[in-house]
């Protein structure tokens, strides 16, 4: 089976550090009064695409480009997490063939599924700025539920596999 459009499995290793540096930021977020904003070693300037006051009227910039200041650990929270996922995720096993296709096929699928029917539930029930935290967390959600589901059940098939070996060694 052709699988061009997965990394090679050098990049689950990337990603497991990714996912370690951003496991990290996400307790140093939660451990400070203000989140990451409390470290101001994260301060720095950046290139802002529409800054603050771009549709403001009390603004005076109107430019869509700028430079401004801003803590990025949120950022590199995000960009972490999102990249260490996606190399987790769709990276090669080392024994990649059409039953770990359809696992990985089948999770997505689910993980889809699962996310879109709790953002429709979201979207009836919750309102306001609640909302807007619900779709920060729906970004990560398809992610973290597919690499779940995924991992658990190529956990369980090889702990299946174990099993009846088990069995026809006896």
């Amino acid at each position: 089976m052709k699988t061009n459009y997965l990394f090679p499995n050098k990049c689950k290793r990337i990603g497991w550090i990714l996912m370690g540096i951003s496991l990290i930021l996400l307790v140093m977020a939660l451990v400070a009064p203000d989140g990451l904003d409390s470290y101001k070693f994260f301060d720095c300037k950046v290139i802002s695409l529409f800054p603050e006051k771009f549709l403001s009227s009390r603004g005076t910039e109107n430019s869509l480009w700028s430079v401004t200041k801003n803590n990025i650990g949120d950022e590199l929270f995000a960009v972490f997490f999102i990249l260490a996922s996606i190399f987790i995720g769709f990276s090669k096993q080392k024994i990649e063939d059409e039953y770990v296709a359809k696992i990985r096929m089948e999770s997505l699928m689910w993980a889809t599924y699962i996310c879109y029917g709790l953002l429709i539930l979201c979207i009836v029930f919750i309102y306001g700025f609640s909302f807007l935290d619900v779709m920060i967390i729906h970004l990560f959600a398809l992610l973290i539920i597919f690499l779940v589901r995924f991992h658990f059940v190529l956990y369980k098939s090889k702990q299946l596999e174990k099993e009846n070996e088990r069995r026809r060694s006896k």
